[in-house]
């Protein structure tokens, strides 16, 4: 089951948002042509997992996404996340 706490998102060029999945922190970024997000304790440290994906809008315009579609990118890539971590190690 997935538990989402989303603060945000805010601002433009780049739209963050911060929050937990399962009570885990993520950091949510949203500028030029893409969008990213990080789960872990520490969301920006590099052992920290990340979802990138290019944004299908005109170029360098992933900076003014609403805050519907940044909602629906968080929640994708949180159950994106989920998905991996109920899969467990693989054999």
């Amino acid at each position: 089951m997935l538990d989402l706490k989303i603060v945000g998102p805010e601002g433009l060029c780049p739209v963050q948002a911060e929050g937990t999945v399962n009570g885990v922190p993520f950091y949510f970024r949203s500028r030029h042509e893409k969008w990213e997000m990080h789960i872990g304790q520490d969301p920006l440290d590099a052992s920290a997992w990340m979802l990138a994906q290019a944004y299908e809008g005109a170029p360098d315009t992933a900076g003014y996404i609403t805050d519907v579609e940044a909602r629906a990118f968080i929640n994708y890539a949180a159950s994106e996340r989920l998905k991996e971590h109920n899969k467990g190690p693989q054999s």
